[in-house]
């Protein structure tokens, strides 16, 4: 089985139709029993417990992934062969929970996306503290797994990245290489340092030409302060 994996609005949907597996199921659909077959993708979502923490009034902060009895097993015996982790930054998460309609648009049983519900989670919730517990499980059960990055502003492609860039993911100020990039001898550390730095520039540039007007701006408010209104 493949475990594909990523919180709510991550891209876990995208990914499926994208790569079109034939035999798909979702987490959900075993809340009342049942398990995966060998050769399915499973559709698991990161935050699966926060509604039930939020209805028993736990901390939304963080918790153990494994306190889910069903992912536990998932994880076991060797029956998960892979997994698949989608990563997007948090921005994003927020902003296609703002805009989403339905649930999962291919099983439209599953009816609309209770968009009031999963807000208030995913602003308050660690998914960095999240994500790094899942990659320890993972790697403490010796299953192998990709991260693909899927942000607004990258191409339609989900880019592969390494656990390390996933704080820059999630914060969006992670930046891959282009095709051309690679090509260059560009690495993905320096790419990211050298857009920081000219953020960093683009900052200073700005402010040293609105410094100008902005003491013109002041020198012109001190004179019409000083400037007597006439008596009548």
């Amino acid at each position: 089985m493949r475990l594909l994996i990523g919180p709510s609005n991550a891209g876990k949907s995208t990914w499926i139709e994208r790569t079109a597996p034939t035999n798909v199921c979702y987490a959900f659909q075993f809340v009342y029993g049942g398990f995966p077959s060998q050769d399915s993708v499973l559709h698991y979502n990161l935050l699966f417990l926060a509604l039930a923490r939020q209805k028993n009034r736990l901390s939304l902060e963080s918790w153990d992934l494994l306190e889910d009895p069903f992912l536990d097993r998932c994880l076991s015996y060797g029956f998960t062969h892979e997994a698949t982790v989608i990563v997007a930054p948090i921005g994003d998460l927020l902003s296609r929970a703002k805009r989403r309609r339905r649930i999962e648009k291919s099983l439209p049983r599953t009816g609309a996306y209770p968009k009031d519900t999963w807000l208030p989670i995913l602003e308050v919730v660690n998914i960095h503290a999240m994500y790094q517990t899942l990659f320890d499980i993972l790697e403490s059960r010796a299953i192998p797994y990709q991260i693909l990055f899927n942000g607004n502003r990258r191409k339609p492609q989900m880019h592969e990245i390494t656990r390390s860039d996933v704080p820059d993911a999630l914060s969006g100020t992670y930046v891959g290489l282009s095709d051309g990039e690679a090509d260059a001898g560009w690495d993905r550390p320096l790419r990211t340092a050298y857009c920081r730095s000219m953020s960093v520039v683009r900052d200073d540039l700005r402010q040293f030409l609105l410094a100008p007007a902005k003491r013109l701006w002041l020198k012109a408010g001190a004179l019409f302060s000083n400037v007597s209104t006439p008596k009548p």
